[in-house]
């Protein structure tokens, strides 16, 4: 019992160290390593050095791998927990000046994609706690940068940002079903004017692509009666007038063609059977 306690502790002792190390960073005070910590890595190098020799110098390089890899994963959470982004990550793992083939050949891109997974795990989470508007995090994403009008699409489509939009706007989709079906008011999520072309179309075919129902839908594309006491879908006459109701037309289009491809598919995998 009292060696867990002991190890607890130091766990959070280093984490303590990495956090205020980390703050120092980023108020650019010039620290240098410990004579402490680079005496143990010039130690393990002389141990590398000598491992055929020496079996028992070869189990101490060996363990002390095991807790180097350990403290890399407590400073890859400690920066998760305290707010830095990828960035900064690249630059302390020593990744930031290699490409993309030669950084997954390297030992420490596990801890980068472990961080850029949870790191976005964490941002998505926040722009949804936040009702942040699919426009929104399109710009957040930079793709109002790359593209303007949808026939471009297919130059980002298979980007990591265009990517994290799709998971996006079906977590937003999600959220707006869990709202609605938990009986809550509808939310109000107009359109906003400067939104482009791409961003909207990208928006509904993906809307289209999960099959989303058209009162989720309309939520999504800004169609709701906000003048009521309790905020309701539009319907009628007011949907069809609505200046984005084109919007939602097009949606059930390509909707539709899904829905005739996907029983097509199917048509033609029940008769090879």
């Amino acid at each position: 019992m009292r060696f867990q306690i002991v190890v607890i502790v130091a766990f959070a002792l280093l984490i303590c160290v990495e956090a205020i190390s980390t703050f120092r960073e980023i108020d650019q005070a010039k620290i240098s390593s410990s004579g402490l910590s680079e005496a143990r890595y010039s130690t393990l190098k002389d141990q590398n050095k000598r491992s055929l020799r020496t079996p028992k110098v070869a189990d101490a390089v060996e363990e002390s791998a095991e807790e180097k890899g350990l403290w890399t994963w407590i400073k890859v959470n400690t920066w998760l927990d305290l707010g830095l982004d990828e960035a900064y990550a690249l630059k302390k793992l020593k990744l930031s000046d290699l490409d993309d083939e030669a950084m997954k050949l390297d030992k420490n891109y596990k801890y980068y994609k472990y961080f850029s997974r949870k790191f976005w795990d964490y941002k998505i989470s926040s722009w949804l706690r936040k009702d942040i508007t699919p426009w929104n995090v399109w710009k957040n994403l930079k793709l109002h940068e790359q593209i303007t009008v949808r026939k471009e699409i297919g130059s980002i489509e298979n980007t990591r940002e265009f990517n994290l939009y799709r998971r996006y706007v079906k977590s937003f989709g999600n959220r707006i079903r869990r709202t609605l079906k938990g009986g809550n008011s509808v939310p109000y999520f107009p359109i906003p004017g400067a939104a482009s072309d791409a961003e909207l179309y990208a928006r509904v075919r993906i809307m289209a692509l999960e099959r989303t129902e058209d009162q989720y839908a309309k939520v999504l594309l800004g169609l709701t009666d906000t003048n009521k006491q309790r905020t309701t879908t539009l319907t009628g006459t007011p949907l069809t007038q609505h200046a984005d109701y084109h919007w939602f037309e097009l949606f059930q289009k390509l909707r539709k063609e899904v829905q005739n491809e996907a029983e097509a598919a199917a048509k033609a995998a029940a008769t090879a059977k």
